[in-house]
């Protein structure tokens, strides 16, 4: 299996590159967020690679996608297990918004990011958003941080010691989503775990 591709990129075009490695040229299909930073023509490039076998009819083809970090490829690749999503959509999705700004719209719950994309609606949308929280590690939200901090620090000023009170705290957020969090709730939560 292609793990990556490190070669001169030879071609930049609407929705593909060809890196040359060794005298052989590789055409890799892009999202245009990878075409805007990847570099001038006739420098080395380095992208991390998905190989997509496509059956169509009697033939069947291997196309290669690429991309600049690990973590484009591995987004790239749980959009594809979601059904009805191939290749051309992930790489739209891709397209309109970095990994980061993904995965901070996934955690959130924020639908809106995806449907302005052609091809997708309100309700794959919300169905892709869904089925990605499953799959994707997602970054804390910094009011989840904020809300997490200032609750181990009402715990340790009843008392606890901070490695607990990590503890406790960290035990009562695996059990809510993101809409549930609030201060009192999760200090009260924490509270009953010591009694039980």
């Amino acid at each position: 299996m292609l793990e990556y591709i490190q070669g001169i990129l030879r071609v930049k075009k609407g929705e593909y590159i060809v890196v040359d490695v060794g005298g052989i040229g590789y055409r890799i299909s892009v999202p245009l967020s990878v075409l805007e930073r990847i570099g001038e023509l006739e420098k080395e490039v380095r992208l991390f690679i998905y190989p997509y076998l496509s059956l169509s009819g009697k033939s069947a083809s291997i196309k290669l996608y690429g991309f600049l970090s690990s973590e484009e490829k591995e987004l790239f690749i749980s959009l594809l297990s979601i059904s009805g999503i191939g290749p051309r959509i992930a790489l739209a999705i891709l397209s309109g918004s970095s990994a980061d700004d993904l995965q901070k719209a996934i955690a959130k719950g924020n639908y809106q990011i995806l449907s302005r994309i052609p091809g997708i609606g309100k309700k794959t949308a919300q169905r892709i958003i869904l089925e990605l929280k499953e799959k994707v590690e997602l970054p804390k939200l910094e009011e989840e941080e904020d809300i997490e901090r200032d609750a181990v620090s009402a715990l340790v000023s009843l008392g606890y010691k901070k490695q607990r009170a990590q503890e406790m705290v960290s035990k009562v957020l695996r059990k809510q989503s993101s809409e549930e969090i609030e201060l009192e709730k999760i200090i009260r939560e924490a509270l009953c775990q010591c009694v039980q």
